[in-house]
């Protein structure tokens, strides 16, 4: 028979006190992410040893659920809750085949023949791999609830970037790897939404644009006012983009977080 470990000393979990929770058994049925937090935690034989997807059935409330799961070296990430394709936006985290994947862009295509669609570029948030994907407009899915901390950027390294956690001020090293192109678009006390796995920052959720300061540009043309004829301009990130003629040192504009690309000035 197996052992249960022992309880947590903290919180428990909020009571299933919805019906919609209940199998016809009225047992309670959740559907969840178990993340273990270190490869090196002692762990029980029966417990899952690696990220686990699936259904928790037979667990008769609250205290059944608590004695079951350490959590000292488990997460409940996620409870399932089904969205409509069309409510899926930019940083959410979403179950498809079987793993959690971030949605990087999304966009809604009404072709001349043909139904509407939605087309998504997704990250899988256990391997880093992309993939783009069609959607189907009031297609159900299944969203995941991520370990979301609010984050200021500090400075960057040879490691990666420097970042505090907001509540309790833990500072911890981002890797390059992780990063990507974010310090493209980020400045340091600048805040960010960190997602976090495992215990550890698995992306780095930028808001869709960003106002930097034009630090270095050639001159434009005298009144110019066309922007068909772009030139480029580096940002106060170091980041190089293309720009209006018409735009200054100095000047503030605002970026696209996806594409690089100059949206306007900042404040227009």
């Amino acid at each position: 028979m197996m052992s249960r470990l022992p309880q947590p000393s903290h919180r428990r979990l909020q009571p299933a006190n919805s019906s919609s929770n209940l199998n016809s058994n009225g047992l309670v049925k959740h559907r969840v992410y178990l993340i273990r937090k270190s490869h090196t935690d002692d762990i029980h034989e029966h417990l899952p040893q690696t990220m686990v997807f699936g259904i928790i059935a037979g667990l008769h409330g609250t205290e059944r659920l608590s004695a079951l799961i350490n959590h000292d070296k488990y997460k409940i990430l996620q409870k399932g809750h089904a969205v409509k394709t069309q409510e899926i936006r930019r940083g959410m985290a979403v179950e498809m085949e079987g793993s959690p994947w971030l949605v990087v862009t999304t966009e809604q295509v009404k072709p001349g023949k043909g139904p509407a669609y939605i087309q998504v570029k997704l990250k899988n948030l256990m391997t880093g791999s992309h993939m783009e994907k069609r959607l189907r407009t009031n297609e159900t899915i299944e969203q995941v609830n991520l370990d979301r901390r609010d984050m200021e950027y500090l400075y960057s390294d040879g490691s990666g970037g420097i970042f505090m956690d907001m509540e309790n001020y833990d500072q911890i090293t981002v890797p390059v790897e992780i990063l990507g192109n974010t310090l493209d678009y980020i400045k340091p006390n600048g805040q960010v939404i960190a997602h976090v796995l495992k215990g550890s920052v698995i992306n780095i959720e930028l808001p869709p644009v960003v106002d930097l300061e034009v630090t270095d540009t050639p001159p434009g043309i005298k009144d110019a006012t066309k922007t068909n004829q772009l030139k480029e301009a580096t940002l106060e990130t170091g980041f190089k983009t293309r720009v209006p003629p018409f735009i200054k040192i100095g000047e503030i504009v605002r970026i696209s977080t996806d594409t690089g690309e100059y949206q306007c000035r900042a404040g227009e």
